[in-house]
């Protein structure tokens, strides 16, 4: 692991809850609420729970696995928000407020 994953030992817990609470900023009708909520709850309670259980420290190995990550999230990020999320959803994430 590199130290991203040392750091934050449970990036996808992060990652679910930024995106969740991102989305409940966007959107406040009822199945969003319970949707994107419960993906908050979810992952408040289960980095609570690893926490409580003693996660061991993973170890650092080297900066490839950062540079990798950091590059390839990067790229597949700008991809689906600015051109697949419109397809898939119907709305674009980054369309200008009128």
């Amino acid at each position: 692991p590199g130290r991203i994953r040392v750091l934050v030992k449970h990036p996808m817990l992060w990652g679910t809850f930024f995106w969740s609470a991102g989305h409940l900023m966007a959107n406040g009708d009822l199945a969003s609420v319970i949707l994107f909520g419960s993906f908050l709850v979810y992952s408040i309670v289960d980095r609570v729970a690893s926490y409580i259980k003693g996660d061991p420290n993973p170890v650092f190995v080297s900066y490839r696995s950062d540079i990798i990550a950091i590059v390839a999230g990067t790229v597949l990020y700008l991809i689906f928000a600015l051109w697949i999320h419109g397809y898939l959803f119907g709305v674009t994430p980054f369309q200008a407020a009128s």
